[in-house]
């Protein structure tokens, strides 16, 4: 008797598919924030399959809608830099599903992946290493040591996490966890991209634990907000007016943002990986 040949397996739907994936990042331990921009990436496809009415299914999806979508990508502003983590995601969803035999060939085979412009992007402002060292010692010169240890403690946070001012900002003591050098960002609803925990670095931790003990002579009564003044609690508006009065007195051109900047761009040349930084910087 002749064999029955099996049936043709039903192309599956993208969605499907990413869900498959998400198992088998976390078999191959790839790291949480590398899970989750992967996935995001993938979910982002998919959501724009359908608002083009595209078919949702793995199979479907050929070399010119890849295309088409990474031009989506420059129609929307993305930098560089951004577009070129987009494609890098996707090609490792493309290879899982080659690997799981749900297509032949990868729709994004001989597909280039953006370049990064070095140039455009040292466009950006960053302060160097001098200039921050020059506002380190007009802080200093502070004769009052709660707004030297704290000021300090700031600037080393933003310069050492990269975390946006409203994040900074919207600290509370509870956010701390000084035994694992840990910040944990966006618990209060003050992060730009939700919630994440960021790692600082020992010089940070050093300069903290010296604010938190003048803050404990300072100010005796419960108090959340983890930046205070005279005032009460520091809000954006007054941490940034500090950053730039430093940097003035200092004779640098200084603001929050320019310490973002600085935290990427020293990520990069230490040899960290586009993946990971819009996790850390909560892009």
């Amino acid at each position: 008797m002749p064999r029955k040949s099996l049936p043709t397996t039903t192309a599956r739907p993208i969605v499907d598919m990413i869900r498959s994936w998400e198992l088998k990042l976390i078999d191959d331990q790839r790291t949480v924030r590398t899970r989750a921009l992967y996935l995001r990436e993938g979910r982002a496809l998919a959501a724009w399959l359908e608002a083009t009415s595209r078919p949702p299914t793995i199979r479907a999806i050929s070399k010119v809608d890849m295309r088409e979508y990474m031009r989506h990508q420059i129609e929307l502003g993305r930098s560089d830099s951004t577009r070129s983590i987009t494609f890098r995601s996707l090609a490792v969803l493309f290879a899982f599903a080659k690997e799981e035999e749900e297509i032949e060939v990868s729709p994004m085979a001989g597909l280039t992946a953006p370049k990064i412009d070095p140039e455009k992007s040292r466009n950006y402002p960053v302060c160097s290493d001098a200039d921050l060292g020059k506002v380190y010692a007009i802080i200093a010169q502070d004769q009052h040591k709660l707004s030297r240890t704290r000021d300090t403690a700031i600037l080393l946070l933003l310069f050492d996490t990269g975390m946006r001012l409203g994040e900074l900002a919207g600290l509370e003591l509870d956010d701390l966890e000084p035994e694992r050098r840990m910040a944990h960002v966006g618990r209060h609803g003050t992060g730009k991209t939700g919630y994440r925990a960021i790692r600082y670095g020992p010089k940070a931790a050093r300069a903290l634990d010296r604010y938190m003990t003048q803050r404990a002579i300072h100010y005796s009564l419960p108090q959340k907000a983890l930046w205070l003044a005279r005032g009460g609690a520091m809000t954006n508006s007054g941490i940034g007016q500090m950053v730039r009065d430093r940097g003035r007195a200092a004779g640098v051109k200084l603001h929050p943002h320019m310490l973002r900047h600085a935290f990427a761009s020293r990520w990069l040349a230490e040899g960290g990986n586009t993946i990971d930084l819009p996790w850390l910087a909560g892009w």
